[in-house]
């Protein structure tokens, strides 16, 4: 090869070369072309999310639930002056009986409002239902930023409450469910009640009662402990 030609080649060469890395460079600005446009454009679950972060939506949904659980506190309060009207229509009642506009039911809330009080207080956990109420409320109060608390603080202890104390009356108003439109425990208090006296009978349920208590005022407040140390040490009965 001569000189000229070797000349030639290198031309070809570098021209190539520069070809290559331009077009190198083009596809690399159009791939963060491309990507920021995906970015700008989310999809749809990414929509979903965003609706849901939204400030504003978080004030609404908060607002709906302080909203609902006056409602509800409505009904539950209507429901022990009104329920032993409503029992009968609510019962025998069919869905198309108790949508129509004259259903005779007596409660605040209406037909809706005393199917909710009779369900939750008397097939659930009785009036220890109020605590759902309260952890609603708490919960739009967090939402709507009106309040700052640790919701899930909120929710441990309101299901602790209503579980225990829906025990607690199924257990000590056992004998009066059938005399009463008002399950104070709730068939859930009732059932559990049962089942804890056929197991360990009743001292047993109420030892099981003292404790847990115990372990939820400990949960609640660390000063229990001392406050147990001292009551265990007789301390108020020794002279000074």
């Amino acid at each position: 090869m001569n000189e000229r030609s070797a000349r030639y080649f290198f031309i070809i060469f570098a021209a190539y070369n520069t070809d290559s890395n331009l077009f190198k460079e083009y596809r690399l600005m159009a791939k963060k072309k491309i990507d920021k446009e995906a970015e700008r454009t989310p999809s749809s679950p990414g929509k979903i999310v965003s609706i849901f972060k939204n400030e504003t939506v978080h004030f609404v949904l908060g607002l709906m639930l302080v909203i609902f659980s006056v409602y509800l506190l409505l009904a539950f309060s209507s429901f022990f002056f009104t329920g032993a009207a409503d029992q009968s229509i609510i019962d025998s009642g069919s869905s198309a009986d108790l949508a129509a506009v004259n259903n005779q039911v007596k409660n605040y809330a209406g037909s809706r409002g005393a199917q909710l009080a009779s369900y939750l207080i008397n097939d659930c956990f009785g009036v220890s239902s109020f605590f759902i109420l309260v952890f609603l409320a708490v919960a739009g109060l967090k939402l709507m930023r009106v309040r700052v608390v640790r919701l899930w603080k909120w929710f441990i202890g309101c299901t602790l409450l209503l579980v225990w104390f829906s025990v607690f009356f199924g257990f000590a108003f056992m004998d009066h469910y059938q005399d009463s439109f008002i399950y104070l425990g709730g068939m859930h208090g009732y059932n559990v009640s049962r089942w804890l006296i056929s197991q360990v009978g009743v001292p047993g349920v109420w030892m099981i009662l003292l404790i847990t208590a115990i372990c939820f005022f400990i949960y609640i407040s660390a000063r229990t402990v001392i406050w147990l140390r001292k009551l265990f040490a007789l301390s108020f009965l020794k002279r000074e």
